[in-house]
């Protein structure tokens, strides 16, 4: 049992792990090619969609409760 437990842990972290590694590369890879000025305005761009589907959600969430 407890052997069961500990690799299902290892296997979790491993899992974040290379998550968090996959979109440091995207990302690098995605600003690389598209140049430092245009990434800079998709990425101000879809903070701003974020945030309003978020605050969208959160409205509608407060009506139906």
């Amino acid at each position: 049992m407890k052997l069961s437990v500990m690799s299902n842990a290892a296997w979790m972290m491993s899992e974040k792990i290379v998550s968090v590694f996959g979109v440091i590369f995207v990302t690098s890879y995605v600003a690389k090619s598209f140049g430092p000025s245009v990434f800079g305005q998709m990425t101000f761009s879809t903070s701003f969609i974020f945030n309003g589907t978020d605050r969208c959600h959160l409205r509608y969430r407060n009506h139906l409760v």
